[in-house]
């Protein structure tokens, strides 16, 4: 699982990276 990732990167910052990549691949 992804537990150990979820632990070192706040739920919410990946949030926020997957919201930047969505808007860089689909402006």
């Amino acid at each position: 699982m992804f537990t150990p990732l979820l632990e070192y990167f706040d739920t919410r910052n990946v949030t926020i990276r997957v919201g930047d990549i969505y808007k860089l691949r689909g402006a």
